[in-house]
């Protein structure tokens, strides 16, 4: 378990091989100590940092890996985060049927969380806010900004006083005003993401704010734009075009 806690202090920190070496070995101890719930959960981890990678054909084939080793073990957890995986990867790809289905068996597995197993400490962290964080990116991926709101209500909630939790709600609702076309609710919203970035020490939620930046090139002369830009430069400015 140690070999994935590294691997995963390696993909926070942007050592990418690095943490993939250590993955590998965490899936080896993890076939060698009989412990197919916990090789999916690597896998699952796997799958959450090819997508980060913007990779997800490989993120789907890593969700699936997870999904298939999860399905001889009995922890529900597991098994929710292998299909939220499943449906995220899927809707990056454009297929909204398979994303569609995939939430379907996440949401049905995830009414199952402390009824059908113990779960594990290494998967205490699953929460309504981890469920809401996947379920969110699935329907915005897929364009559904009606679909995803009661979600992205829970991350709003959910996030107070957690730092991390902050940056993605607020950047998932700047990627939904987006998608609404309003631009200026988008910066209000990558602005609130900027400064809880800049309390954070990591590196993958700077990423959250330079991805929104990207995806307001086309708007850099709008003042709203501008603004969160010099507010950017200002708060991260390693992360400032």
């Amino acid at each position: 378990m140690l070999a994935e806690v590294i691997g995963y202090m390696a993909y926070d920190s942007q050592l990418h091989r690095l943490a993939q070496h250590y993955f590998i070995h965490s899936l080896r101890l993890a076939k060698e100590a009989g412990n197919p719930a916990y090789g999916s959960f690597v896998f699952a981890t796997m799958s959450h940092q090819a997508l980060y990678l913007d990779r997800p054909d490989q993120a789907l084939t890593l969700a699936r890996a997870a999904q298939e080793t999860a399905s001889s073990g009995s922890v529900a957890a597991v098994k929710t985060e292998a299909a939220m995986l499943e449906a995220t990867a899927s809707a990056a790809l454009g297929d909204h049927s398979g994303s569609t289905e995939a939430l379907r068996r996440g949401e049905k597995s995830y009414d199952h969380h402390g009824a059908a197993d113990e779960t594990p400490y290494w998967m205490a962290h699953w929460d309504d806010a981890v469920f809401a964080s996947f379920a969110s990116s699935a329907w915005l991926e897929l364009g559904d900004v009606r679909a995803a709101e009661p979600y992205l209500q829970v991350l709003s909630d959910k996030a107070q006083g957690q730092v991390r939790r902050e940056v993605f709600a607020a950047g998932q609702r700047a990627k939904a005003a987006l998608l609404e076309q309003d631009v200026e609710r988008c910066a209000h919203y990558g602005t609130m993401a900027a400064e809880a970035a800049a309390a954070a020490n990591s590196k993958r939620s700077h990423h959250i704010v330079r991805d929104l930046l990207g995806q307001l090139e086309g708007h850099r002369q709008l003042r709203p734009v501008r603004e969160l830009t010099e507010t950017v430069a200002t708060l991260l400015p390693s992360e400032a075009p």
